[in-house]
């Protein structure tokens, strides 16, 4: 409500489709993050590290956000139970 005070008259921010796409061995681009499967899937990971680095819209951060909020909840948000890919060293790509 805030934005449409101050800024009356001025288009208003609409989010678009939450969608992320899936890739795959095929795929050689995409246009957003894409999704992540689960924390071995190195693929669509490294690949939002290339978005996050060639995007100027996107934040480091925002490559594993999502990811990680999910297996906090999963883990009953008890964050010594959360899985980082390539931190933790449980998992690492072949």
């Amino acid at each position: 409500e805030l934005g449409a005070t101050m800024f009356a008259g001025y288009p208003a921010y609409q989010p678009g489709a939450q969608t992320l796409p899936e890739i795959g061995p095929e795929t050689l681009a995409v246009s957003e993050l894409p999704q992540v499967k689960n924390t071995d899937d190195w693929r669509a990971l490294v690949t939002r590290l290339r978005v996050a680095v060639e995007d100027p819209r996107q934040l480091l951060s925002g490559a594993v956000t999502d990811l990680a909020v999910a297996q906090l909840i999963a883990c009953g948000n008890d964050p010594r139970l959360v899985h980082v890919p390539g931190l933790d060293g449980e998992h690492y790509p072949a």
